[in-house]
């Protein structure tokens, strides 16, 4: 092959494609379409948080009422139920000691122990005060080796409300899947 009488033919040959090619792709490109949407979903999330109002006696006596309100703010961003134990560390104590629970706004199981809020919780809501006071017996034992403290566990949790038909379905399957 004589390179000489082809070269410049093959460079004119090199130089169109270089020039078509680009041209191909515009073409095709008015006989397609594309589009792309991004949607952004954001999971719900369940968090709540006790809060308390205490203020701790000095000393404390048989028949002593101590100021002790118990609340459970949802700080997640979906509605929920709410359920909330509360217990004597010492079970002397709840022998000796009564509260007095909110009966209008919470049930309570005794098959678990928990008080269920009545209501679902709006995010960024809180619950009605669980109770407000305890009352300490006249006849609490008074020595330091019957009953060393009055201490009061509250542990609450919560279920996201939307999937569920009510309260009860909630909490059997937060069960389940415990």
């Amino acid at each position: 092959m004589n390179m000489k009488r082809y070269g410049p033919l093959l460079l004119l040959l090199a130089v169109t494609a270089l020039l078509i090619i680009p041209q191909i792709g515009k073409t095709l490109s008015y006989y397609s379409d594309t589009e792309t949407k991004v949607n952004h979903a954001v999971m719900g999330f369940n968090e709540i948080e006790i809060e308390e109002e205490y203020e701790k006696p000095d000393e404390i006596r048989p028949g002593a009422v101590i100021d002790k309100t118990v609340r459970v703010k949802n700080t997640g961003n979906g509605d929920c139920y709410v359920r909330i134990k509360a217990v004597f560390y010492h079970s002397l104590t709840g022998e000796h000691c009564t509260i007095d629970w909110n009966t209008k706004d919470f049930t309570y199981k005794a098959e678990d122990g928990y008080w269920y809020y009545n209501h679902i919780l709006p995010a960024g809501e809180t619950t009605p005060a669980l109770m407000t006071k305890v009352t300490v017996g006249a006849d609490i034992p008074t020595g330091a080796e019957d009953i060393p403290e009055i201490k009061l566990i509250v542990y609450a949790e919560s279920v996201q409300s939307k999937r569920f038909a009510d309260a009860d379905e909630a909490w059997a399957f937060f069960n389940e899947e415990k």
